[in-house]
């Protein structure tokens, strides 16, 4: 089991279907559960008292719900023998984003299911409290999915960039089970400061001090996206997890002009495990 403790976060209104990746992906590891409710907006005024009471109610009413949804994914865990805690919360956007920095400080893994209908709010806390205020590996996957924890076939994105070491490394102990990894390279271009005299050969010796044997492979763009290339490779090597790193761009620039984690992260092609 490469992950011993898990965190996944969920709205009170999600059904029980939405966990059962979560579950799946635990197995026999621990599993952190976060039921946050979205906070009500506050009164404009602090002297409007019928907006001041309303809001009173209001989030009185979304303690109340995210403390039962709370309540029912234990009695869920228990149903299914699945070691872990679950906690209830009120949250705007800035305070969810402090509360899964804040537990995924101790979490070896975030989780963030994606699917039809998204949750901007959510999603952005994930990032940014994981991502960027801990620096937590993210597992993205299609909602409707149970990811595995110990995929068969591991795709590698490779760009000689901090991100992307950083998501190697924190990802090795699922390429050692491994029974496949492949390394895939866009476009690389050899030289000291980035690939080396080689493409494609660092990494590879890295990963062979680790026992793990990648087959490499160098692919020309010739004119298509890296989101592209990389979800074509997904298809071809069967893979079950991509490993990649995350926002090498800013992401206000990726917000405007696009960019592969954004593309990705709106169209994961498997579950894929994403790293700052």
């Amino acid at each position: 089991m490469p992950f011993a403790s898990v965190l996944t976060l969920i709205r009170p209104d999600q059904p029980d279907s939405a966990l059962e990746g979560a579950i799946g992906f635990a197995g026999d590891g621990h599993l952190m559960v976060l039921v946050a409710a979205k906070a009500p907006p506050a009164p404009v005024s602090a002297y409007d008292m019928t907006s001041g009471t309303a809001w009173l109610e209001a989030t009185e009413e979304a303690r109340r719900w995210a403390a039962e949804s709370a309540d029912a994914v234990e009695a869920l865990l228990a149903r299914r023998d699945q070691r872990g805690a679950v906690s209830g919360h009120v949250a705007g956007p800035v305070h969810l984003s402090d509360l899964v920095a804040s537990a995924s400080r101790c979490a070896d893994i975030v989780l963030m299911p994606v699917g039809a209908a998204r949750d901007q709010e959510l999603e952005h806390a994930v990032v940014n409290g994981a991502m960027f205020e801990t620096g937590a590996p993210v597992l993205v996957y299609p909602a409707a999915t149970t990811p595995a924890s110990t995929p068969k076939n591991v795709l590698v994105a490779w760009k000689a960039t901090p991100e992307s070491g950083r998501a190697l490394r924190l990802a090795l102990p699922v390429l050692k089970t491994a029974a496949s990894v492949t390394v895939l390279l866009i476009d690389p271009e050899p030289g000291a400061r980035g690939h080396g005299e080689e493409p494609g050969a660092d990494i590879a010796t890295y990963l062979a001090h680790h026992g793990i044997r990648p087959e490499v492979v160098k692919l020309p763009s010739e004119g298509r996206t890296a989101e592209e290339d990389i979800t074509r490779q997904v298809r071809e090597t069967g893979a079950d997890m991509l490993v990649m790193g995350a926002y090498g761009h800013s992401r206000l620039r990726q917000r405007i002009f696009g960019g592969t984690t954004q593309a990705i992260l709106d169209a994961p092609p498997c579950p894929v495990f994403f790293a700052h």
